[in-house]
């Protein structure tokens, strides 16, 4: 599936809403979260099982910070993806960034 080269953030929560923290795909075998340290959230905090509650509450208030809780195999993948100033990853990092401030 090709993506649109443009998509706004509310876009991108809308697209990778999770229904709950625990039904989402990405929730089989570990998974590292490459954002921004959050209030009870730390970058590089790998998660076996499920996402701490602190986690879920962030992913609650903004679903697209799901997309930064990516699988241990994808972690290269994922951190190159972050370095292009365009991509959404990094945008949904921004997003994450933004929510801090607000914090």
């Amino acid at each position: 599936m090709i993506k649109k080269e443009e998509t706004t953030a509310t876009e991108l929560v809308e697209e990778n809403k999770p229904d709950t923290v625990k039904s989402s795909a990405k929730n089989s075998g570990p998974r590292i979260y490459i954002g921004p340290s959050l209030r009870g959230v730390t970058t590089g905090t790998v998660y076996k099982a499920d996402l701490t509650p602190a986690l879920a509450e962030v992913i609650k208030a903004l679903p697209a910070i799901s997309e930064l809780v990516v699988p241990l195999g994808t972690l290269t993948a994922a951190n190159r993806e972050l370095s292009v100033p365009d991509s959404a990853l990094r945008r949904i990092y921004q997003m994450a960034e933004d929510y801090k401030r607000g914090e």
